[in-house]
């Protein structure tokens, strides 16, 4: 995420419950980041803590909103810095509790950080479709370089969408991004014939998946 040639670690710690008397992550959940170097990651490097209520981040921190449940890296501006897609399902977006969202945050020299982060839902102009109850959008994301222009793109699952369950796909630019002109794939549009909790489409990416 710094450029600097070593393999950096993220972790998701989505759950905020109280287990014991002891609470999780921070509310809403949060991610750790630790650096590497040509030593590793040396055991006393303390990691530096994203979250909802981090100054410049999105939104805010709330029980149950799952931020880091899902994570993925890859530059999607291709300034040779990985930047950090995060899926945020419990998100409540208005009065619709887990609609679910996502936030982008972007790589620097100075590692990962909160300059210009972003935070998509499905009520954000340009993506289609609305924001409903339980549609958990982000209970996946992928940012791979599907069209080899050396940016990555922007794959969103919604499993819960309708009965069949759907996957937003937003092109890389040199802004971030391109959400107008984003594409939404469903189940049904691929074939599926699987309907309800047995369908699930976008459940699961090449990334990280955790159920809940």
């Amino acid at each position: 995420m710094n450029g600097d040639g070593y393999g950096d670690l993220i972790t998701g710690i989505a759950d905020d419950a109280t287990v014991d008397g002891e609470r999780g992550a921070h509310k809403g959940g949060e991610i750790q980041v630790l650096y590497g170097s040509a030593h590793g990651i040396t055991a006393d490097q303390q990691p530096r803590i994203f979250h909802q209520d981090t100054a410049g981040i999105p939104g805010a921190g709330e029980f149950e909103d799952r931020f880091g449940q899902s994570l993925s890296i890859g530059d999607i501006n291709a300034d040779g810095y990985a930047d950090v897609l995060v899926g945020v399902p419990g998100e409540a977006i208005g009065t619709r509790a887990y609609a679910g969202g996502a936030v982008l945050l972007y790589g620097s020299a100075a590692g990962l950080t909160t300059n210009k982060s972003t935070a998509y839902s499905q009520d954000t102009p340009g993506i289609s479709d609305n924001a409903e109850t339980n549609d958990a959008f982000g209970s996946a994301v992928h940012l791979a370089d599907l069209t080899k222009d050396g940016k990555a793109e922007a794959v969103v699952g919604t499993p819960s969408e309708n009965t069949d369950g759907c996957t937003w796909l937003a092109r890389g630019t040199r802004t971030g991004p391109a959400v107008n002109g984003s594409t939404t794939v469903c189940g049904k549009e691929s074939g599926l014939t699987l309907r309800g909790p047995h369908a699930l489409f976008g459940a699961a990416l090449p990334s990280v998946y955790v159920t809940f």
